[in-house]
């Protein structure tokens, strides 16, 4: 396991040199600053737009701004006030950015499979959404907006969820071939339960952001995590059968941190309860993910919901695609010597001897 963590603070620093110069000539250099740019490409807003915002943001402009575009404007003049709050954060981050790297290493580590590798380099910007990845056009970055987290530790919680997620190289794989050689349906089931495990398990890595505190106000409220169960589960059939797109189902059951949050949460945690934190680790290293849910309707601890046979039966299917198409790279080839060179052995014996494997 490897994690390499790499950090730029320019998107802040930069915005901040602009808002005490007011020069034009920065403002264009912003536009040149990439985590500014992933930022935009993330809220899907041009750079005229932006520059359009910023002299705004300076000039007590009365434009109106819509969507992404009046977030940012409301997080400029925000930042503008309390500029020198982010200043000293800023100076704090690098301070200790050593002792962030190992506390973020330390948190991940322990819920990754031992072939999780993430090269990771983070953008601190003081707009828009909390923390993200670009992972269209770099999968080794993270955006972070310094405004969510004003304390170290909830900066180092949050860049810890971002980073576990980046980690995962081999699910990203598994998407990639299933988008290039599998079929529709499966693919849109994969798209659907891996955000469901990718995000429960890095959240509760990280109980002081966001998610895992809403979770803690409806894990209580039984009739509420059941709904969130069964909007879960419906959108996995739907999607097998074709009645709804994965993204659209993705769509549906992310914002707000909703279902697809609450659910993964809850399910980390009785694996996790049940069976030890080693056993998110063995989930995990199925790019299927189809052992988290198994271990999941396993567990005796009691839970709000169990999921029926039926899906069990489609996240099964979806794991035997996998394991056939990853299978295909254990190909023989021969040198000019005619010597058998075998260039990649897909998975180590230890999963046909996994007690939570089903028998054949």
């Amino acid at each position: 396991m490897r994690i390499e963590l790499f950090l730029d603070t320019s998107p802040v620093e930069e915005l901040l040199v602009y808002f005490k110069k007011q020069d034009p000539a920065i403002k264009h250099k912003l536009l040149n600053n990439r985590g500014i740019r992933y930022m935009l490409y993330h809220h899907n807003l041009s750079s005229r737009t932006f520059l359009k915002i910023l002299q705004s943001a300076v000039t007590g402009g009365k434009e109106s701004f819509m969507g992404a575009a009046a977030m940012l404007h409301r997080d400029i003049l925000k930042y503008i006030e309390k500029r020198y709050e982010y200043e000293k954060l800023v100076n704090e981050i690098k301070a200790s950015w050593s002792k962030v790297r190992g506390k973020v290493s330390a948190k991940v580590e322990g819920y990754l499979p031992d072939w999780a590798e993430a090269q990771v380099k983070v953008y601190l910007v003081p707009v828009g959404d909390d923390a993200y990845g670009v992972n269209p056009i770099d999968t080794n970055a993270v955006v972070i907006n310094m405004r969510y987290f004003k304390s170290l530790e909830v900066f180092i919680e949050a860049l810890a969820h971002e980073v576990h997620h980046k980690a995962l190289w081999k699910h990203r794989e598994a998407y990639a071939r299933l988008t290039r050689n599998g079929p529709r349906n499966l693919r849109g089931v994969f798209e659907v339960i891996n955000e469901v495990v990718g995000e429960g398990i890095a959240s509760i890595i990280s109980p002081n952001i966001a998610p895992f505190q809403k979770y803690r106000k409806i894990k209580n409220k039984g009739n509420s995590l059941k709904e969130n169960y069964r909007s879960v589960e419906e959108a996995i059939i739907m999607v097998y059968r074709e009645e709804m797109p994965g993204e659209e189902a993705v769509s549906k059951l992310y914002p707000n941190m909703g279902p697809i949050y609450m659910v993964g949460i809850d399910m980390a945690l009785t694996i996790e309860k049940e069976y030890g934190t080693w056993a998110l680790r063995e989930v995990l290293d199925d790019p299927s993910v189809y052992k988290f849910f198994k271990m999941f309707n396993q567990a005796s601890s009691k839970t709000v919901y169990k999921y029926t046979s039926q899906t069990l039966k489609i996240i099964k299917q979806l794991q035997q695609r996998i394991q056939q198409t990853l299978e295909k790279l254990r190909e023989t080839y021969y040198t000019p010597k005619h010597k058998v060179i075998t260039l990649w052995k897909t998975y180590p014996q230890s999963w046909a001897e996994s007690p939570f494997e089903p028998s054949p």
